[in-house]
């Protein structure tokens, strides 16, 4: 999800061809461990306070 965007969650869904704001939010927590709107509040506040970790480095 990109920071900053003034999209909705349903127009950002739309735009990656699923079928509802349902199916992006299950399928952003399942690859970035929260829901968008939670990213969305971690990012505004300007870090991501180990929630949101990057992914692993492969070793």
């Amino acid at each position: 999800m990109p920071d900053g965007t003034s999209l909705t969650v349903g127009q950002i869904a739309g735009r990656c061809g699923l079928s509802s704001p349902g199916s992006l939010s299950s399928a952003f927590l399942a690859h970035v461990g929260v829901r968008p709107s939670a990213y969305r509040n971690i990012s505004s506040t300007g870090g991501q306070s180990g929630v949101c970790p990057g992914p692993t480095p492969p070793s």
